[in-house]
């Protein structure tokens, strides 16, 4: 942007955080990177109390001056210039609020004042041109979706959902009251580590609103009357809970989208995965949080694995997925309980060999090449048994069924893919060959266990061994572990399981 020039596209919003759904549509994560926990919501759908209550405070001359307040800026720069800018006096009006923190995203750090004079003429020059081009209703959207409401929240959409744990338009006017009191500091009015001092400000600001005459003494007394502090309590206990590290599926789940991404947009893998915490997209993945949370607890249980408590005790892995969409219901990738997001997966990142006269026959019935000639993983194992039971060539795995961007345009969708067309009339291998496989195969070897087959209607995998290949001790309970988790989860879908799973 030149010196002097503004457009619409430098005041809006510019990162926004990523939904991610469970297969019934439940949303079960939020990701938001560096300045985009935000959640974009139109002018329309914000209350009119909480737009009252934010001009009287910030702006009561918005809808009457032209971009500047000549009054509080004439003030600001007499006491900006007399201070040398120490002590920098308020003025600023909406529409330069919201230049400042999107055109300026950086002034805070400029402490120079010679800086901070210049700054302050770009941006008196800016807002009048900014009025000539956008609607006063427009200024107020973007700059509501904008502003710092504290602890990592931007926008009224999120900081309503933080504190107050609903929509922005579904606030009472007493509501409102604390956020419209925020943006002047975040920091000493948080909600969360300075409740008292919010409400006090929530209570000044219904108070200088009924002076000002922006609200009705009746308004006023319901207003300040609601008892604000222990819906901010209960809010809190929510918010300072310890955030719960991502699960193996939904590490699967962001590094297949991250690479679907940088190959279906054509952009760097640092682009797409810049996309994905600040892109506002909406990821539908196929995760049955039902089954995932279940396979979890296994997975944790001490009586199926040996050496659960040794730090370099044998490990395992698991993949159930549906054979005939390729879509991962649940996905294990380690023993015990996760405590980190992001690490080694051994559901979809371990590489074995593969190289065994049983193993390689396996992938000659299934028709399934080995993608990586240096290992497989037990997806692949997963993968090439449903290529062989399903009705259509299943080439892939996906941990998602679609993903959207902020505006509801379809970035990814697996189902819009090709299937490769090599039998006749949809047909499954072992309808042809009339040679279905058996329900359960077991592959044993000196260091790998591998178990894979049907569990209901879908494909169940596990495998089992260490982490640096080491030999498994010839005892019973080493060699058998894999199997009792693939039994105990295949069991469980056949005989626990009373809905039934539908994917689109």
């Amino acid at each position: 942007m030149k010196r002097f020039n503004i457009t619409k596209n430098d005041v809006k919003p510019k990162k926004y955080e990523t939904h991610i759904f469970n297969s019934e549509g439940k949303l079960t994560r939020i990701l938001a990177g560096s300045e985009a926990h935000r959640e974009f919501v139109p002018f329309k759908r914000i209350p009119d109390d909480l737009i009252r209550l934010i001009i009287n405070t910030e702006d009561k001359r918005f809808y009457n001056h032209h971009g500047i307040d000549t009054k509080g800026l004439m003030r600001s720069i007499v006491k900006t210039i007399t201070t040398l800018g120490k002590k920098p006096q308020g003025g600023s009006t909406i529409t330069q609020q919201l230049i400042k923190n999107t055109v300026f995203p950086d002034w805070y750090s400029r402490n120079k004042f010679k800086d901070k004079l210049k700054r302050k003429v770009r941006e008196i020059v800016l807002a009048l041109k900014l009025e000539r081009i956008i609607s006063k209703d427009k200024i107020l959207e973007n700059y509501l979706n904008v502003i710092y409401f504290g602890n990592g929240c931007y926008g009224v959409q999120t900081a309503s959902k933080l504190y107050l744990g609903k929509n922005v338009w579904e606030l009472s006017l007493a509501e409102c009251a604390l956020l419209a009191g925020l943006p002047l500091s975040p920091g000493r009015f948080n909600p969360i580590t300075r409740t008292s001092s919010a409400v006090q400000r929530q209570r000044f600001i219904l108070r200088k609103a009924y002076i000002d005459r922006a609200i009705t003494r009746n308004e006023y007394s319901n207003a300040i009357n609601v008892d604000l502090y222990s819906t901010l309590i209960k809010q809190k206990r929510k918010a300072i809970r310890s955030p719960k590290c991502y699960s193996y599926f939904e590490d699967s789940l962001l590094s297949q989208v991250a690479g679907d991404l940088k190959n279906g947009l054509d952009i760097t893998y640092d682009r797409a995965i810049n996309k994905i915490y600040s892109g506002g997209l909406r990821i539908y993945s196929s995760e049955d949080s039902f089954l995932q949370r279940y396979c979890e607890k296994v997975f944790r249980d001490c009586d199926y694995i040996p050496e659960q408590r040794k730090r370099k005790g044998p490990q395992t892995a698991m993949i159930l997925m549906d054979p005939d969409t390729g879509y991962v219901l649940a996905s294990v990738g380690g023993r015990g309980t996760k405590k980190r997001s992001l690490i080694f997966n051994r559901s979809t990142d371990a590489r074995r060999d593969y190289h065994h006269k049983s193993l390689e026959r396996f992938f000659e019935i299934t028709n399934h090449i080995p993608q990586n000639p240096n290992g497989i993983s037990i997806i692949e194992l997963c993968i090439a048994y449903s290529n062989y039971e399903s009705r259509e060539k299943t080439d892939a795995a996906y941990f998602y069924k679609k993903v959207l961007s902020y505006k509801g345009k379809v970035l990814l969708d697996p189902a819009s893919e090709p299937h490769t067309k090599d039998r006749s009339e949809n047909e499954s291998l072992s309808y042809i060959f009339n040679a279905p496989l058996p329900p359960m195969m077991e592959f044993s070897y000196n260091n790998d266990i591998w178990v894979v087959g049907r569990a209901g209607s879908y494909v169940l995998g596990v495998w089992g061994g260490y982490d640096d290949n080491r030999i498994l001790p010839l005892k019973e309970e080493y060699y058998s572990y894999p199997r009792k988790l693939w039994k105990e989860v295949s069991e469980y879908l056949n005989k626990k399981i009373i809905r039934k799973y539908k994917y689109e």
